[in-house]
């Protein structure tokens, strides 16, 4: 039975979802060990669709899966993060923990790095390059850690996404203060600033009570229609939108 045969079997519909770097992994695997691998993985919880995505995970030995799986574990990874990141199971362990070590010394709590494991999965070196990237645009040690999803994000994008919204004239200050807008998608950014300025949102008040761009806009309309049956929307604390 070919290998493209096993995992049509085992996974079905999701066999799709199996890309071709994936199978480049299984080309020396036998049927039975990609089936027993395949078992063990479903006692652990994940679902056929995970599988197939990560299904290189399948070239492993089922004692390789469980001591992988303890690692993370023992890291104060949870199951439900582990699942999520399957992609760490296929690392060397030795490495998993010097990546923990490293986010670590970086200020990342035990805690964070349980809700972003992927950050688990970058190199110290791709890490501190991030980091430095963002001090260099004065991002505090302390906003890093508590936005850590920047860290995964390329220079390039970064520095993408700082542009647009120092064109959109927000403040390098501001920036500094809110800087989780750096991860937001830049389509979102402005679709949210277009539905301020639809509401009669001066682009200066935006600038200044940036948050709201990260704001739901149907809540923004929401506290809007609130404020003007209030009969306060002409007030000039413009935060309130926010509440």
């Amino acid at each position: 039975m070919t290998i493209k045969k096993v995992l049509r079997d085992l996974l079905g519909k999701h066999f799709s979802d199996v890309s071709k770097f994936n199978l480049n992994f299984l080309r020396n695997s036998t049927d039975s060990d990609i089936k027993i691998s395949f078992a063990y993985l479903n006692d652990l919880g994940f679902a056929q669709k995970t599988i197939a995505k990560n299904a290189r995970l399948l070239r492993l030995k089922k004692e390789a899966i469980q001591f992988n799986y303890d690692n993370l574990k023992r890291l104060g990874v949870a199951p439900n993060k582990i699942s999520a990141n399957a992609g760490l199971l296929a690392m060397n362990p030795e490495t998993i923990k010097r990546n923990y070590r490293n986010l670590i010394k970086l200020g990342i709590s035990p805690q964070k790095i349980d809700i972003n494991a992927n950050l688990l999965g970058f190199s110290p070196k791709t890490i501190q390059e991030h980091y430095n990237y963002l001090v260099s645009l004065k991002i505090s040690p302390q906003k890093i850690a508590t936005h850590k999803s920047l860290l995964l994000l390329r220079s390039e994008t970064i520095q993408e996404h700082y542009n647009y919204l120092v064109s959109l004239k927000i403040s390098p200050q501001k920036i500094a203060t809110l800087a989780y807008l750096l991860g937001r998608n830049l389509e979102t950014i402005q679709f949210n600033y277009d539905n301020l300025k639809s509401l009669g949102v001066a682009p200066n008040k935006i600038s200044a009570n940036a948050s709201l761009l990260a704001m739901n806009p149907e809540t923004i309309k929401k506290n809007y229609r609130n404020l003007i049956k209030l009969e306060l929307v002409r007030r000039k604390s413009l935060p309130t939108l926010a509440y």
